[in-house]
């Protein structure tokens, strides 16, 4: 007995060999897939609550969206035309945004991506030049409560914004504005929040990665006293990634920049996932 039955199309496998399957079949149970073959074969094996005629379609493996930035989807191209998207983002998701904000983005974010074929993706809370929605816990869980009931597969990236600390925050409730000033510390304690409130979810589908800003040397001139800083900061984020077993992920990478990571701060390993690397050579 399967829920679900995929049949008639044609099947990519991506297994080790490569295989493509015509006229195949997915049968599909409680959320997983339960077997994979040829049409005539699984007809005989397994009777279906629902049956999907994909006749004339591919049918493949969800793809992976490597990099994506919530909030960026509801921005846009916004202030592009003048050069202001930057601070825009800082704006908005720091001193602008509520609860509701990150919750709705989110559900845009990974409809879209459920459209294009995307069922599982990595997500940094927030963009532009770093800018993390950090200050609050309560910001991440609306996110992750809402592409869970999309039903993606994700992966959170939370981290502590880019310095200089304290970073300036604004929280809305109603029509009520508060302002505040949240330290390195401080942002980090949020992210183990995200993480344990993520371990006592009843739902797998979505996870906390760490992340860390990238530093700049081949932009900015680190006194020693600041790569001491970058040091014990990023090594602090990478303990909680590798004591939890959680992703590490880093997000700009540029030319000079994975060579400064690894050399100065240690930060490189079979968990780390670097996006959006540019000029490398």
């Amino acid at each position: 007995m399967a829920d679900i039955l995929i049949e008639g199309g044609t099947i990519i496998t991506m297994d080790p060999n490569r295989t493509i399957i015509f006229d195949g079949a997915v049968a599909i149970e409680k959320g997983r897939i339960l077997d994979v073959g040829k049409k005539e074969e699984l007809n005989s094996k397994y009777s279906a609550d629902y049956s999907i005629d994909a006749s004339k379609k591919i049918i493949l493996p969800g793809l992976f969206d490597g990099h994506a930035h919530a909030g960026h989807t509801l921005l846009r191209t916004l202030g592009e035309h003048n050069g202001t998207w930057w601070k825009a983002c800082e704006t908005i998701y720091s001193q602008a945004s509520t609860e509701e904000f990150w919750e709705v983005d989110s559900q845009l974010l990974n409809l879209e991506r459920l459209k294009f074929g995307t069922t599982c993706g990595i997500t940094y809370l927030g963009g532009g030049d770093s800018i993390m929605r950090v200050d609050d816990p309560i910001y991440g869980e609306a996110h992750c409560k809402a592409a869970e009931k999309v039903g993606v597969r994700e992966f959170l990236a939370v981290g502590p914004r880019r310095p200089p600390y304290p970073s300036r925050y604004s929280s809305w409730f109603k029509d009520s504005r508060r302002d505040y000033m949240v330290t390195f510390e401080e942002q980090l304690g949020v992210c183990r929040k995200l993480v344990e409130s993520r371990k006592g979810s009843s739902s797998d589908r979505v996870n906390i990665a760490l992340m860390f800003p990238v530093p700049h040397p081949e932009k900015h001139h680190y006194s020693q006293v600041e790569i001491d800083d970058l040091r014990i900061q990023s090594q602090l984020v990478r303990d909680v990634s590798r004591e939890n077993s959680l992703l590490f992920t880093m997000d700009g990478h540029t030319r000079g920049t994975i060579k400064f990571c690894h050399e100065e701060l240690r930060l490189l390993g079979s968990d780390a996932l670097f996006s959006h690397a540019t000029e490398l050579a």
